[in-house]
């Protein structure tokens, strides 16, 4: 089962002598940052500046089948930067669905995060525990400028100051990035890793790491990543290299391909064999005008067979009527990617619709078929007194999507909500009364297609939710 964010998980992926691995958090910068590929002075996009708010992310739940397995609850300021945010999961038995951590954001006079404390619930103390505290400092031109990382200290039992990083600039580049690490059997603060980046104009062409080397105490290389780009300024090779005293050696390599609109098709990654570079992952995206969809699909290459399996198939369901630029909504985790040395090239997706609901699918093992491993579903609600939504609340589902004989609109809360559906050309199917409980609508013989359920509840609030029938 996957789940559509965890800042734990954002965190394990953190290499505390070098830089983060962005494949491992690549569902969370898809969904919630777009990260580029020429680091760039962090800032909250200036494209929300001036617009109005008018939703809230409420929640994420996540589900496999009607099993509810996580749930984060999102909770904002009056300017719509994000205060705090609940994360429910299943406890140690799996029997009990409990919050199990919180998330806390306090703010400096800006509208970016100076700090950010995580607690987690221990079963053992039955209680809530800090287990990592997050503070940033910004320059004039409200650039990260220094993030100081608190967690538990592997030796000593105890939370306090671990990493410390340090951005400089030059311009509008991020030319360095020097990390140190408090270790305390080598009494304090020692350097970690710095890293270099150089550019071709405003384009990266070179990033190069230098790690502490505990034995000698001196900094030594690591690795070096060349990128070169296409005609329209796109990115399209990145090599990376490995230092083994005294020669560099090469490690991986992507290639990517773009359609002709610009819209990334394909990624494949290889990796060097000691000889040459071999297939490793593809990763497609087949839909090259994303409207109310789109996909990714990542492949493995298997060496016995020699050909590519399909391992993980993801499907995001959007609504354009609702951008992410008129939603409040956990930006702020964007600043998280600094952490692996690198600032995020656009903060935020804010001409992209909003996400309805996320499918993901999965295989075990490289022979196995690809089969559902669960639902994020997100659930929005009004700012500014609307009486129309675009997305549904919390309390109705319709339930499946898409559906082929019948879907269920179901209602969780002591109301009754009127309901008329209408086809993709504006004809109007049916229409009835939902009451508490479970509403089912037969499509036996409706044409494949999308379909609107536009709702109206006892308060005068309207609904809209797309629905997509398969025959």
């Amino acid at each position: 089962m996957k789940q559509t964010f965890t800042l734990m998980g954002l965190f394990l992926t953190i290499s505390l002598f070098g830089q983060a691995d962005f494949t491992k958090y690549q569902q969370l910068a898809d969904e919630f940052s777009q990260l580029g590929a020429t680091p760039k002075p962090f800032t909250l996009d200036q494209s929300r500046a001036g617009v109005e708010l008018t939703h809230n992310l409420d929640s994420i739940v996540s589900k496999f089948g009607s099993f509810v397995y996580a749930k984060q609850m999102m909770q904002y300021n009056a300017n719509g930067t994000t205060s705090r945010i609940d994360e429910y999961a299943l406890d140690s038995t799996g029997a009990n669905f409990r919050l199990r951590s919180v998330y806390s954001f306090t703010y400096d006079g800006i509208e970016l995060p100076s700090n950010l404390l995580i607690e987690e619930w221990n079963d053992g103390e039955q209680q809530f525990e800090e287990a990592i505290g997050v503070s940033l400092d910004y320059d004039g031109m409200e650039r990260v400028d220094s993030v100081v990382v608190s967690i538990e200290d592997p030796f000593t039992g105890v939370v306090g100051p671990l990493i410390a990083l340090k951005y400089i600039y030059s311009d509008n580049h991020l030319v360095q990035t020097n990390q140190w690490l408090n270790v305390s059997f080598l009494g304090g603060w020692i350097p970690g890793s710095v890293t270099y980046f150089q550019y071709d104009e405003d384009r990266l062409f070179l990033q190069e790491t230098f790690v502490i080397d505990f034995l000698t105490m001196s900094i030594s290389p690591e690795s070096r990543t060349f990128f070169s780009y296409n005609n329209q300024g796109l990115t399209d090779t990145i090599n990376t290299f490995i230092y083994e005293d005294p020669d560099w050696f090469p490690e991986q390599r992507t290639a990517i391909d773009y359609y002709g609109n610009d819209v990334i098709a394909n990624e494949y990654n290889f990796v060097h064999d000691g000889s040459d570079f071999v297939n490793n992952t593809w990763i497609n995206y087949p839909i090259e005008d994303v409207d109310d969809h789109f996909i990714t699909n990542i492949h493995q290459w298997d060496f016995l067979q020699g050909h590519w399996s399909l391992v993980d198939s993801t499907n995001n369901l959007l609504n354009p009527s609702l951008t992410w630029d008129e939603v409040a909504a956990p930006t702020e985790l964007s600043v998280l990617a600094v952490l692996g040395g690198v600032n995020p090239n656009v903060p935020f997706l804010t001409n992209g619709s909003v996400t309805d609901e996320v499918h993901y699918h999965i295989s075990d093992t490289i022979t196995s078929p690809v089969t559902p491993a669960g639902m994020d579903f997100y659930y929005y609600s009004l700012r500014d007194g609307s009486s129309v939504s675009p997305v549904l609340p919390e309390y109705i589902s319709v339930t499946p999507n898409p559906a082929q004989e019948q879907f269920a609109i179901t209602i969780n809360q002591n109301t009754k909500a009127d309901y008329v559906i209408f086809a993709a050309n504006g004809m109007e199917k049916t229409r009835g009364v939902a009451v508490p409980g479970t509403n089912y609508v037969q499509t036996a013989s409706w044409p494949q297609g999308m379909y609107y359920v536009v709702m109206t509840t006892a308060e005068g609030t309207i609904f809209t939710h797309k629905q997509l029938i398969q025959q």
